[in-house]
């Protein structure tokens, strides 16, 4: 929050576009609700790889496990240390930013609430991100689903946003066994992520070209309404 703040006092600058892959997803959606400058985001990109919903990092017993550890580490003063976690999350996070709450990845946050048609969770994660919305989401390796499961989350999805602009990509088979984006890929993601940016920006300029064009209609109807006013006077 203090650095997309510096960015706008500093910098004079006037919107940027946040971009959360990983655990970062977590950042950005806690932005998105809480933080004091989240007005100047015009944009936000999420990445992130997920996998079955029950395998042995999302399994219920699993999560309270690790809310378990999490917990028991940051009371013993390791809440920052990212290894102390490694064998209950596939990912490296910190039991700090696992006792905060929220949702560490896409997995969390979407795919599996979507994958179990829990659209009012989904839509109070989303609340507060109205702007241009792209998800990037890649399968865990091995991980097969289906062209049905995958327009019933586009279905989900759509129906929980708070913004009319959500786009969603799916990647298959670009990941290793700990979520892990496989490096030969990454051009696929940036293409996608360019594409996402300048669609939207040429949507704002023909929005803005629109307004214009009635704002000015609506002087033109003005002035011809204050001169037949005038001729009825004369």
């Amino acid at each position: 929050d203090e650095l997309v703040g510096m960015l706008s006092r500093e910098h004079g600058m006037k919107e940027i576009a946040l971009f959360g892959f990983g655990t970062g997803v977590q950042i950005v959606l806690e932005f998105m609700e809480n933080g004091a400058n989240h007005e100047i985001v015009s944009r936000v990109i999420l990445q992130g790889i997920v996998c079955e919903p029950n395998e042995t990092y999302f399994a219920p017993q699993a999560v309270e496990k690790r809310l378990k550890a999490a917990s028991d580490l940051f009371a013993e003063g390791k809440g920052d240390d990212l290894n102390a976690m490694r064998e209950h999350y596939d990912i490296p996070v910190s039991a700090a930013r696992v006792c905060k709450g929220g949702y560490l990845s896409l997995m969390e946050a979407f795919w599996g609430p979507a994958l179990a048609k829990e659209t009012v969770k989904i839509a109070a994660v989303l609340n507060q991100t109205r702007v241009p919305l792209l998800l990037l989401i890649a399968f865990g390796v091995g991980y097969r689903v289906s062209e049905t499961d995958k327009k019933g989350f586009e279905t989900i999805m759509k129906a929980a946003s708070s913004t009319t602009e959500l786009s969603i990509q799916f990647f298959e088979d670009i990941s290793d066994e700990r979520r892990r984006l496989l490096k030969a890929e990454d051009a696929k993601h940036v293409s996608s992520i360019i594409f996402f940016l300048k669609a939207e920006d040429e949507k704002r300029i023909a929005r803005d070209l629109a307004e214009e064009d009635e704002r000015k209609e609506m002087e033109r109807r003005n002035r011809s309404v204050l001169a037949k006013s005038k001729l009825r006077l004369l």
